[in-house]
């Protein structure tokens, strides 16, 4: 955050379940794949002014992102005890996957091309921006997947007629306040009928 260049780590890392790990002003590179490698089995991850540019994700206990950049990454929680916070970060051509426990996106933080997939679990969405040039969609809610949105600005550089959220039979979205925002700048309030 001062402009200073980040230490860069080459690891894999793994968090055993009544372990923690903390991760501050970093640039994470992949250990002996190339792309990182972080799996939690029940322990806490914190990443906080962390940058990474490829990797997975794996986490079955608590997962806090903050003040990040993370670019192709995969974020993948695996049990009804996963908890992702994700708080002033960007994601760029990343991926996050419930298929359960809860996920709460806020404080600002802008998901580029970077659809979220809850398959069973909730998620909590607020004053965040989901942008899509249309190559997939933003925000997906599966049967047996809950999500609330609040003053979230889903943003379209493609052209009209894709998909800005996607809600199967059994799942649940509500939403407040969000807006839709159209490549040429215009805007129209969330849901709206046929738009996007």
């Amino acid at each position: 955050g001062s402009g200073q260049s980040l230490l860069e780590v080459e690891a894999d890392w793994e968090v055993a379940s009544a372990a923690s790990l903390v991760l501050a002003d970093l640039r994470l590179l992949g250990g002996s794949g190339g792309a990182v490698s972080l799996q939690s089995t029940g322990g806490d991850v914190t990443l906080q002014r962390v940058e990474t540019s490829s990797g997975v994700v794996t986490f079955s206990g608590a997962l806090t992102i903050a003040e990040c950049a993370v670019t192709s990454t995969q974020l993948i929680g695996s049990t009804s005890s996963s908890l992702l916070c994700i708080s002033g970060s960007t994601l760029t051509r990343s991926a996050i996957s419930m298929t359960g426990g809860s996920a709460t996106i806020e404080g600002s933080s802008v998901l580029v091309n970077s659809p979220v997939i809850i398959t069973a679990g909730t998620l909590s969405a607020s004053q965040c921006e989901l942008q899509s040039d249309g190559s997939s969609v933003p925000l997906t809610i599966e049967s047996g997947g809950f999500a609330t949105v609040t003053g979230v600005i889903f943003r379209s550089s493609a052209d009209d007629g894709i998909t800005a959220v996607s809600v199967s039979d059994g799942g649940s979205l509500t939403v407040d306040g969000s807006q839709l925002v159209k490549a040429d700048g215009r805007s129209d309030p969330f849901p709206c009928d046929g738009i996007l």
